[in-house]
């Protein structure tokens, strides 16, 4: 009965020890694993996964910055519009408020930056 016994607890051990090993061995591959999805993470973040959650709060950012976007656009508007009213109907340099400037000859307007046409420098020479 004893030996019986002994041989079960034995068997019973070197079971014990495998499933041990296993588990062991386990567990360090999923160190391994989680070692590489946070490194992985930290350069391809985009790979990583995305649960519901995460997803809502991104359209939720994105329902805020359409808003945002829409009150920028609205602001432009309306600035563009008092401007507009400030220079006139007829935007020709005619009774505006900037006819006071002059425009001297060889420049040319682009946008909001001033070009020389000439590049002479005023001494009326390509070079110095």
């Amino acid at each position: 009965m004893e030996a019986q016994r002994n041989v079960t607890v034995r068997e019973l051990n070197m079971q014990l020890g495998q499933i041990l090993n296993e588990l062991e061995m386990e567990r360090k591959r999923g160190e391994a694993l989680d070692q590489m999805r946070k490194s992985n993470q930290s350069h391809y973040w985009w790979e990583g996964p995305i649960d519901k959650h995460e997803l809502e709060q991104l359209q939720d950012a994105i329902q805020e910055l359409k808003k945002n976007v829409g009150g920028q656009v609205a602001k432009v508007m309306s600035q563009v519009a008092t401007y507009s009213l400030l220079l006139g109907p007829d935007d020709g340099g005619k009774d505006g408020v900037f006819d006071q400037y002059e425009i001297k000859p060889g420049q040319v307007f682009v946008g909001s930056n001033a070009v020389v046409g000439n590049n002479n420098f005023g001494y009326c020479h390509g070079f110095f």
